[in-house]
């Protein structure tokens, strides 16, 4: 009896964690969005270059019809030659590649044009990915103000704006995918990029915040937060990076628009509410839940709950590393104006 007790007791009390675990962890979408299929309407903002534009060339590689959206007509034509030239002829005929022309930091346009590719479509969004992106590092006082108001316009701004213009035709349809395209930014901030970071994590708060209220909908969220990408943007970034900005994140390592383009496929086949890309973003994406983050399976929920103390402790030690670069960055600084 005793021996019973001995080994019952334990094995009740993990099966009733595990239960526990289970019962609170977010199950998926019903049924999967297929790709292959012509009638399937993805809507790519920021679709024109970078990671959206990544993105809708695998997806008309699948077969599904896709909008991409973005200011630049120029870019917008180039795009498309592109996105047709890398489709197998077989996929060019089923579904359609639409581009249309809009600031998506306007409330109006941005609503005129997803009506638009939708009366092309079927009526129908089955899909919203927001990759357009704005970033303007430097030091808090050196950005302007316009800059700060343009991150906050295009990155937080231009997600709001795309997702209540889907939200009607998702509702409408019974089902439907929203993909926020954010950073590692919007997970962790670091010096010189208080505006980007401080727009990003915007994007998190929204996230969080709709996936409660979308998902008796059967709509799932889900927020994108890739590294160094080398893009456009990054190129623009780079000249305006601090030193101590370029240090802290040059361990990150540099990955291409077709990573993160990979992932998101791969997170629209199954369902997660983070997706990170690389061993940093996937340790990021541990240590950083919040009491509103979702998560999608058993596994990951036992993951982050082993290791939530040990990733705080990590987490210190990075951030102490980096005061250390800024200290000795700022040192050398004061240095050079004393010899000056």
């Amino acid at each position: 009896m005793e021996l019973y007790l001995t080994i019952g007791i334990p094995v009740a009390v993990v099966l009733i964690f595990l239960l526990l675990v289970y019962m609170v962890t977010d199950s998926g979408p019903s049924g999967n969005i297929d790709l292959s299929d012509p009638s399937t309407h993805v809507v790519i903002t920021g679709g024109s270059s970078g990671i959206g534009l990544a993105t809708a060339i695998m997806l008309r590689q699948k077969g599904c019809s896709v909008t991409i959206i973005a200011r630049n007509e120029k870019k917008l034509n180039d795009a498309k030659e592109e996105i047709d030239s890398k489709t197998p002829p077989e996929k060019k005929t089923k579904g359609s590649l639409n581009i249309v022309s809009a600031d998506v930091g306007n409330a109006e346009q941005i609503k005129t044009a997803i009506q638009a590719s939708c009366e092309k479509c079927g009526n129908r969004v089955d899909i919203l990915i927001t990759s357009a992106g704005s970033s303007r590092p430097g030091y808090v006082e050196d950005v302007d103000l316009n800059m700060y108001e343009q991150m906050v316009r295009i990155n937080y701004l231009g997600c709001l704006y795309a997702s209540l213009a889907v939200i009607p035709f998702m509702k409408k349809a019974g089902s439907g995918r929203i993909i926020f395209v954010s950073s590692l930014a919007g997970l962790t901030s670091m010096i010189g990029m208080a505006g980007y970071a401080a727009s990003k994590f915007a994007v998190r708060g929204f996230a969080e915040s709709v996936q409660m209220e979308l998902k008796p909908y059967n709509i799932f969220v889900s927020v994108v937060n890739p590294p160094d990408v080398d893009t456009p943007m990054l190129t623009e970034e780079m000249q305006w990076k601090p030193q101590e900005t370029k240090l802290l994140s040059e361990d990150g390592g540099l990955f291409k628009a077709e990573d993160i383009a990979s992932d998101i496929l791969a997170a629209i086949k199954t369902w997660r509410f983070m997706v990170n890309t690389g061993l940093d973003g996937w340790l990021l994406g541990l240590a950083s839940p919040t009491l509103s983050t979702p998560c999608p399976s058993i596994g990951r929920a036992l993951v982050e709950i082993c290791m939530g103390s040990i990733l705080r402790l990590v987490s210190l030690c990075y951030l102490a590393s980096w005061n250390g670069v800024c200290k000795t960055e700022h040192e050398k600084k004061t240095k050079q104006l004393a010899a000056s």
